[in-house]
């Protein structure tokens, strides 16, 4: 678009900032909600973690022991990424790795004692958030929303596969 089109208000306009409108709150709602869980992590006794290292704790406290990859597909992150996650975690006790027996080049990461013991609070900071985020619409604009949500997430999952 023409500098003298964003001037004028065409509907492109618009749409532009109708797009820089979803994409200003939803960076700043992900940043609230990572902001309050690393605060209720933190004053729950787990100094040091975030989102990231809540999801993957909360994946193996359902599915006891996965390998990397499916941890990384799981939460939606790359392997690298995980791979940074899963050694800070082991490094604070957490959770540990097996080597698979299958597949000697693999292993198998599981939750410590240690780790176990997360459970309680993991749910209540879910409880948290959900609680947060219930509050603020009716339960016919919460289906809504979400609904938008997935729409908008299969979308922009689509174009990042590209």
């Amino acid at each position: 678009m023409c500098f003298i089109g964003l001037l004028v208000g065409t509907k492109k306009t618009s749409r532009m900032k109708f797009h820089s409108f979803v994409y200003k709150y939803l960076l700043r709602i992900a940043d609230n909600i990572d902001l309050l869980t690393t605060e209720l992590l933190q004053n729950n006794g787990l100094k040091g973690l975030g989102r990231s290292h809540l999801e993957i704790l909360t994946v193996l406290l359902r599915k006891k022991e996965m390998t990397l990859s499916e941890i990384a597909l799981h939460i939606e992150r790359r392997k690298a990424t995980v791979t940074v996650l899963i050694k800070k975690l082991e490094k604070l006790g957490y959770c540990q790795r097996k080597v698979n027996e299958n597949d000697q080049r693999s292993f198998y990461i599981s939750l410590t004692p240690k780790g176990q013991q997360t459970k309680r609070v993991a749910f209540r900071i879910f409880s948290v958030l959900n609680q947060s985020m219930e509050a603020a619409f009716s339960t016919k604009e919460s289906e809504t929303l979400q609904n938008l949500l997935f729409k908008l997430y299969q979308k922009t999952k689509a174009n990042s596969d590209m």
